[in-house]
């Protein structure tokens, strides 16, 4: 364990991330710096020069760290974390100058969590590095109670919110706005900080409790628990109309059959124990290879939220899912490790990582084929269209169109300001506004001729309909008034008598939370 601390490990998870992070937000800034006011700029220019700095000063180390044959110190991990920290909070605060300014639709719909997902590693890294220092591996520490430190965490928050909440303090505002976000941020950092040791400490050992029971584990981690994740996100928290047109979940539109079939296919693949044979097990090392693009993804999902799960785990019960894709993306990788050092001594090395990275990237070529299709597809139809080629034969996809259009209409109509854009599928809506629109948008009058062209009915037509026939089954004889009170005066001003009428009304039926609906006929001059 002691190689994490080696300096190469800096490249991975600080400064690709935050090259990456600085070029996503740069492409955002480009678009919208004509747009931004004084203020705005000032803090775009602010904070581009704070992530330059982390940035630098991450290189910088590791570099120092390789030639003076170093390893990653105590020190380092603190220092990362604090500063990390602080660009993660001055981030939060000044969020509204940086996009909410400008129309939605011109920027990333995953801009607000593209800091958290890109600078979260580094954190946790941070965390890592000061548990590595502060653990000897030779001396035996208590490892349950480590995990027992980690739940204190989360029951106290219960005590908090059961308890405290409710008693409605009134606390001065600078209390409320600062000290309380430094007590949550050390209530995490605790958190995790037994977590991981607790985890680190069990792999330290590799007892063999764990090995005797390593399938059942495996199953949990890998089937049970993304399957259950999904259908959580999937159906807690979707539109209850009872139409599918409006499913969504609290984290993405994961409705996608496919989200299904590839976390059955990742939790098999990573069920099935290691092999002998060299063949099988070469296979069975690509088919993992294949589907870490899965568990990739999950993980860049989720890692924003990680802080966010102790407090789900209160709420909610389940918020220990949210933990899953990172225990899930760590149990992956040792496999994968462990197939590939088996397989280099009857396989050349950059062979295996040849092929492992071209299977990592089938999964991302299948999406950007479907995405250039769906491109092709509406530009076809604008064509046939707007600017027809009498002389020409079309063939329209009226479904990848009908998905096109519907994607675009939310993407323009979107105003939140939550990170949590349940309509979307978190990275892959804004890669398909990137290839699809390059990054622009249908004007509404064009969006509403293809509709009324391609589906006979406009998106307000449709919305009309089913509003008609949702309202066909609204209870309209149960629901009775129980009793009427009436008030009426005259008004001086605009002299005449003002009548109020207050109903009661009552819902005979065992039925809670029925819908009704009446009309009520006026008479003249009210």
């Amino acid at each position: 364990m002691k190689n994490l601390l080696k300096p190469q490990w800096l490249f991975v998870v600080n400064v690709v991330p935050i090259l990456l992070l600085f070029l996503l937000l740069k492409s955002n800034y480009d678009i919208i710096s004509s747009l931004l006011d004084e203020e705005s700029l000032k803090v775009w220019h602010y904070l581009g020069i704070a992530l330059i700095i982390l940035g630098i000063s991450n290189l910088g180390y590791a570099l120092f760290l390789i030639y003076r044959k170093k390893r990653i110190s105590l020190y380092y991990g603190v220092l990362s974390l604090i500063f990390t920290i602080l660009f993660l909070y001055g981030f939060a605060k000044y969020s509204y100058d940086l996009i909410y300014t400008v129309p939605r639709w011109l920027v990333s719909n995953d801009i607000e969590i593209y800091p958290w997902t890109f600078l979260m590693p580094s954190l946790f890294y941070s965390l890592l590095t000061i548990i590595i220092n502060l653990t000897p591996a030779d001396k035996k520490i208590n490892v349950w109670k480590n995990f027992l430190f980690a739940l204190i965490v989360p029951v106290f928050w219960f005590v908090v919110i059961q308890v405290i909440v409710p008693l409605r303090l009134k606390l001065p505002y600078d209390f409320n706005e600062h000290i309380m976000i430094i007590f949550i941020i050390c209530n995490v950092l605790i958190f995790f900080f037994f977590l991981i040791r607790g985890i680190y400490l069990l792999m330290l050992r590799k007892s063999e409790y764990w090995k005797k029971y390593q399938l059942l584990w495996r199953i949990i981690v890998a089937l049970v628990l993304p399957i259950l994740g999904l259908y959580i996100n999937n159906t807690s928290f979707s539109d209850k109309s009872g139409f599918p047109y409006d499913k969504e979940g609290i984290f993405g539109d994961f409705n996608n059959y496919w989200f299904y079939i590839l976390a059955v296919l990742n939790g098999i693949l990573i069920c099935i124990p290691e092999l002998k044979n060299k063949q099988a097990r070469l296979f069975l090392f690509l088919g993992r290879s294949l589907t870490f693009t899965h568990t990739f993804y999950f993980f860049l999902v989720f890692i924003p939220f990680l802080p966010l799960s102790i407090f789900a785990i209160v709420a909610v019960g389940a918020g220990f899912l949210m933990l899953a894709p990172l225990i899930l993306f760590l149990l992956h990788i040792q496999i994968l490790s462990n197939d590939f050092l088996f397989l280099k001594n009857h396989y050349s090395k950059n062979t295996l990582r040849i092929s492992s990275f071209l299977c990592f990237l089938f999964l991302p070529l299948c999406i950007t084929l479907v995405y250039l299709n769906d491109r092709k597809n509406l530009n076809l139809a604008l064509d046939y269209v707007f600017t027809p080629d009498y002389s020409r034969e079309y063939h329209i996809n009226t479904k990848s169109l009908s998905q096109t259009l519907k994607t675009i209409r939310y993407h323009k109509e979107k105003n939140s300001i939550s990170v949590l854009n349940s309509h979307n599928i978190p990275y892959l809506s804004s890669y398909f506004n990137w290839i699809v629109l390059d990054n622009l948008t249908l004007s509404d009058s064009k969006i509403e001729t293809l509709d009324k062209i391609f589906f006979g009915e406009t998106q307000e037509e449709r919305d009309s309909r089913r509003s008609s026939s949702r309202n066909e089954r609204i209870n309209r004889d149960s629901i009775k008034i129980s009793h009427i009170d009436t008030k009426t005066r005259f008004d001086l001003n605009q002299k005449a008598w003002i009548s109020e009428i207050n109903l009661e009304l009552t819902n005979p039926t065992d039925l809670r939370n029925s819908e009704y609906q009446t009309t009520f006929e006026l008479p003249d001059g009210c």
